[in-house]
């Protein structure tokens, strides 16, 4: 981070089809990348000097590519501030496999510094092996994203005695990754907690508590319960223990 703690925030917004201005507030993961973003700010008492909210079709390509995002390097520049992203690994995932190496190359070459919200680290300070596991991730999860769009536009050129089988596997996997990837953007609140729980043992209740203070929500936009919570973290201690794979072959 510069001297002067400015930042310009870049809000990534990858959508199916044009919609008007007004309705991409109301978007919940615009809202959430906000959010996300103010909190990093507020946290670290840095001096935000405005953001560029990047709206593009998700056949654009890369977001590195966009207009907005070379307007946000360049005003971040002329402020000798740095950029702050909500969370890179799910802007990465919202783009294209093929482009997704070209986005880390941008990444990893820009002449201002680039930061993870959600991680509290820029990308070029993550490990090399951190680094790669939110590019399998993201890339993994595009491939899972493309084979449920494929099975849903074969529905209506297939048989449904056919389809039900395959398509119930499908989208077993897809709701699990899902859910994967809602838990991974609370681990950095869930291991904050842990941190300041007596003797590193964090409750559901507290946990369940510091979530709904924070605004954050399950997966289907409720408040957390200490059920939900404790769910939350045998998730998060799964996915550690579970083998970083390769993503598949297209």
């Amino acid at each position: 981070m510069n001297a002067a703690n400015r930042l310009i925030a870049y809000i990534d917004v990858p959508l199916p089809a044009r919609i008007r201005k007004s309705e991409i507030s109301r978007r919940a993961f615009v809202r959430q990348q906000l959010a996300a973003v103010h909190a990093f700010v507020v946290a670290g008492n840095y001096d935000q000097r405005g953001q560029e909210i990047g709206v593009r079709l998700k056949q654009d390509g890369a977001f590195t590519e966009t207009e907005t995002f070379k307007a946000a390097v360049t005003r971040a520049r002329v402020e000798k501030a740095d950029l702050v992203m909500a969370n890179i690994r799910e802007i990465l995932e919202r783009t294209p496999t093929t482009k997704i190496v070209d986005c880390v190359k941008v990444l990893e070459e820009l002449d201002v510094e680039t930061w993870d919200a959600c991680r509290r680290a820029t990308w070029r300070s993550l490990p090399p092996e951190e680094r790669l596991g939110i590019i399998r991730d993201a890339a993994c999860w595009g491939n899972i994203s493309r084979k449920v769009a494929r099975s849903s536009a074969n529905r209506t050129r297939e048989p449904r005695a056919k389809v039900n089988g395959g398509n119930s596997v499908i989208g077993s996997r897809y709701n699990m990754a899902r859910a994967d990837r809602h838990a991974e953007k609370l681990r950095p609140v869930v291991d904050q907690q842990r941190e300041q729980a007596t003797n590193g043992v964090l409750s559901p209740t507290a946990l369940a508590k510091a979530l709904n203070a924070q605004g954050r929500k399950t997966r289907q936009g409720k408040s957390w319960s200490p059920n939900a919570a404790k769910n939350l973290m045998k998730r998060l201690d799964k996915l550690l223990q579970a083998p970083i794979l390769s993503p598949p072959a297209d």
